[in-house]
Parts: C-alpha cells; structure tokens; sequence
C-alpha cells in the first residue's frame, strides 16, 4: 500500500487557487470609487468660504470690549438686511 502526495500536483493546484484569487481580487478592485453626497458637497464649500473670509481683528476686540461693557447694540435693521444677502450670494432658500 502507497501512502504519500504527488507533490508537483499539490504545487500545481496551490498555483491555479492562486492565480484565481488574484484575477478576482484585480477584477473588485476595478470598480472602488469614492463619490460625496450632495450634503458633502455644501459641507466642503462652506468651510472653503470659512477659510476665505477675512477677519478684522480689531472689529473683533471692540465688539469683545463693548460686549463686556454692556454697550454692545445690535441695530436689527442691519442684521436682517446682512442675512438676507448672506441667503441671496449663497443661493439659500
């Protein structure tokens, strides 16, 4: 009674199980793509225009001060007007 392996047949299906898992592997990797949601898209162009805009530093400390002072007046005629163009450059609705 013979009781052993044909090695050249164990090497010979360990290359095919190989080569099959390769072809497979290249085959899924061909269609991986990345694509933003419409949110995501609105999300990244508000942070560029947070990154853009200018800061007056110094508007900033007399606002802080004023705020601290409780001098600070908030003319609502100009905040309404300053969202309504804000709403009208960034096309909110």
């Amino acid at each position: 009674m013979k009781i052993g392996l044909n090695v050249n047949k164990v090497i010979n299906v360990y290359k095919q199980n190989t080569k099959v898992q390769t072809k497979e592997n290249i085959k899924t990797n061909r269609y991986d793509r990345v694509e933003l949601s419409v949110t995501g898209k609105e999300i990244s162009k508000y942070v560029e225009m947070a990154k853009s805009s200018a800061i007056d530093d110094k508007r900033v400390e007399e606002i802080k001060k004023a705020i601290k002072n409780n001098t600070y007046e908030i003319s609502t005629e100009k905040l309404a007007k300053g969202i309504l163009n804000t709403m009208k450059e960034s096309d909110i609705r």
